[in-house]
């Protein structure tokens, strides 16, 4: 099984740097969103107050997603699942 992973290209990934990836990407898109979003701040995350506001935003995480999944190709659902666990847990 490991010549097989190794093979195939995939090799075992410290979790703490997950951690580390999905805190960057909520860090950079929270400070994104507090430059732009005008609207209350709801469970210690601000909203957004408009369709325009919600375009810049969505826009600015998938450009972060992006940045940060493409670091490490072939990881991205555990990336994904990093920033998902993150924000629950944090």
């Amino acid at each position: 099984m490991e010549f097989d992973n190794q093979y195939l290209g995939y090799f075992p990934l410290d979790n703490s740097l997950f951690i580390d990836l999905a805190k960057e990407y909520h860090m950079r898109t929270e400070n994104y969103d507090r430059t732009v979003c005008t609207g209350p701040i709801v469970n210690g995350y601000i909203r957004p107050s408009n369709g325009k506001e919600m375009a810049m935003i969505n826009r600015n995480a998938h450009m972060v997603l992006k940045d940060v999944t493409g670091r490490y190709p072939g990881q991205e659902s555990r990336i994904m699942k990093a920033i998902s666990a993150y924000r629950d847990y944090k």
